[in-house]
């Protein structure tokens, strides 16, 4: 795919993403959301639709696969839940809606979030009144796995069907593909992406970000905020591997894999973190709103502001100078990256 197609591409779901969350799109969408949730959705359905317009829509990837994603067979209640909103509301306006990482391989603990993907219709997209309900629907879908993980920091990952032409591999890596289930029934996915390697950019766009948001000493106000530095710092191994080895990696296999290139002792705070992670319990978070309800930012920047305080434990931890070995391994870690 030329530069030209990969930044339109690029812009389309950087924007979808947001539309199918919230709505906004910048400033003025968020203050409209205060006044009607609904109202970002008409504002920018247009924008959205004439977006996914100019996307190229012939296959330029030399590599073509074929993905049979199975029905979700697993009981966590949350997942059967939106499993069965959208198959009332939301099912005819989607291609595929695609859950992944530990409630796709039924190994949720009390620290796993809500991670899917969702891949619209053309159809959809393509008309403007769909594309409004979908979003909305899918907004309220946000809603019900904030309530499975009030801490989730992220929302729905969206593409189109017209993306599976050109599949955006630094986005979901086609390698997890396969430990991916379905929320409304089996689905094949055909896609089509270049044997270009992976993007550098999102394992260096992590590190900046981290280094940017923890400084020395640095104390999560809450644990929103610390669930979400925990989350993102453990996203490292995997995008370290995909820099080193330039392709893909399902997370759950990255760990093993980066800490061969670290000592143990240089390794021992992803340890640490892994730790907080598996020992996490979320007892007192609970959502601010009742669900199913439209999504909007001033509902999410409540949900972070009302999250409850750190616990003693994890306080201590911080206190320990976690946030300072935290710094110290990403700079390690920037060392490695560039090693040939």
């Amino acid at each position: 795919m030329s530069d030209v197609n990969s930044m339109k591409q690029k812009i389309f779901l950087n924007h979808l993403g947001k539309y199918v969350n919230h709505g906004s799109l910048n400033k003025s969408d968020v203050l409209l959301g205060y006044f009607s949730p609904i109202a970002p959705f008409h504002k920018n359905a247009s924008l959205l639709s004439s977006l996914h317009s100019k996307l190229n829509s012939e296959s330029k990837g030399t590599i073509k696969e074929k993905f049979n994603i199975p029905q979700y067979q697993g009981t966590n209640p949350a997942v059967l839940k939106v499993s069965d909103f959208i198959r009332e509301h939301v099912a005819e306006y989607v291609k595929a809606v695609i859950v992944h990482g530990s409630l796709a391989s039924n190994e949720e603990i009390a620290y796993s979030d809500f991670d899917a993907l969702v891949i619209l219709k053309d159809s959809t997209l393509n008309s403007p009144t769909q594309l409004i309900n979908a979003a909305i629907n899918l907004s309220k879908c946000y809603s019900l796995m904030l309530e499975f993980d009030p801490l989730q920091h992220h929302g729905w990952f969206a593409m189109s069907e017209t993306d599976l032409m050109n599949y955006p591999v630094s986005y979901l890596p086609p390698e997890v593909l396969p430990f991916c289930c379905s929320l409304n029934g089996p689905v094949e996915l055909n896609i089509s992406y270049s044997i270009t390697p992976i993007s550098d950019s999102s394992f260096f766009k992590l590190v900046n970000s981290l280094t940017k948001q923890i400084q020395p000493d640095y104390i999560p106000k809450n644990l929103f905020y610390a669930k979400s530095i925990m989350s993102e710092f453990m996203m490292l191994p995997t995008l370290f591997i995909q820099h080193k080895t330039l392709s893909g990696i399902y997370k759950k296999f990255s760990f093993e894999k980066a800490k061969q290139y670290f000592t143990t002792e240089e390794w021992k705070v992803m340890d640490e973190i892994s730790e907080l992670r598996r020992n996490w319990t979320k007892e007192n978070a609970m959502l601010s709103f009742d669900v199913p309800c439209v999504m909007s930012v001033a509902k999410k920047k409540k949900q972070k502001s009302h999250a409850p305080l750190l616990s003693d434990q994890l306080k201590k931890k911080f206190e320990s100078g976690l946030s300072t070995r935290m710094l110290d391994f990403i700079d390690t870690l920037k060392l490695k990256a560039n090693e040939t």
